[in-house]
């Protein structure tokens, strides 16, 4: 089976890299390559390619069939449902007790669900900031491996990133997952300030260094969306 695909290349790319986004194949690669040895990937890869497809199809459905923490009025914090209140009184404040979480709203305030979202995702931010402080310094010792500066991010599409600056960062709603989840993201990502990239050694390093890569892999796909605020 032989699948469409845009084909970009550069004169400063050094490797072949298969990107698929809304259901298109995007081919990155250097100039030197031939496009029959490009033609000849694709259909080498056409299941994985296919699978990637199917499943962004699913995870766009699921996107679009879920409804917000504030219409359901709980979400997840570290793989456990939290409840969620909310009132107006004189001044806003967040209020945790372990179980529920209770935002208020002062009389002033004008777009109330604006106000409750961005509490939410403070709230959400303090927490997994909280975890990284410590997971961050423990994982990174023990793979003796060291960051220059630890960012919490909205993203869309991924859990974390890391740079050639050494610079990590890790998306909010991973705080609704469960930790040995996160951890799987924190060690994947300190991997990436040796390896910048995803080869062999890199993947040695990980699975050096964690357990459980492919749960944690198959726990992010099948419940990512769910972590959604």
């Amino acid at each position: 089976m032989f699948i469409d695909y845009h084909l970009k290349k550069s004169y400063k790319r050094k490797t072949i890299s298969i990107n698929i986004k809304n259901s298109e194949v995007t081919v990155l690669a250097p100039h030197f390559v031939a496009k029959s040895y490009i033609d000849d990937l694709i259909i080498k890869k056409h299941r994985w390619i296919q699978s990637k497809i199917e499943d962004q199809k699913l995870n766009a459905v699921k996107s679009k069939n879920k409804k917000s923490a504030l219409v359901n009025m709980y979400f997840q914090l570290f793989g456990k449902k939290i409840t969620i209140e909310c009132a107006r009184t004189k001044v806003s404040s967040i209020q945790f007790d372990g179980r529920t979480l209770f935002l208020t709203a002062a009389s002033r305030v004008r777009n109330v669900s604006e106000h409750y979202q961005k509490q939410l995702k403070e709230f959400l931010q303090k927490c997994l900031q909280a975890y990284l402080d410590i997971r961050l310094a423990e994982i990174s010792t023990a793979m003796n491996l060291h960051f220059s500066r630890c960012q919490i991010k909205t993203y869309k599409r991924r859990w974390g990133s890391c740079n050639s600056k050494k610079e990590l960062s890790f998306n909010v709603l991973l705080a609704g997952a469960p930790k040995w989840v996160i951890d799987y993201v924190i060690v994947h990502e300190i991997a990436h300030l040796k390896y910048l990239n995803h080869s062999q050694n890199f993947w040695h390093l990980v699975n050096s260094n964690y357990s459980y890569v492919k749960d944690a892999e198959v726990w992010l796909k099948e419940n990512g969306i769910s972590l959604q605020i």
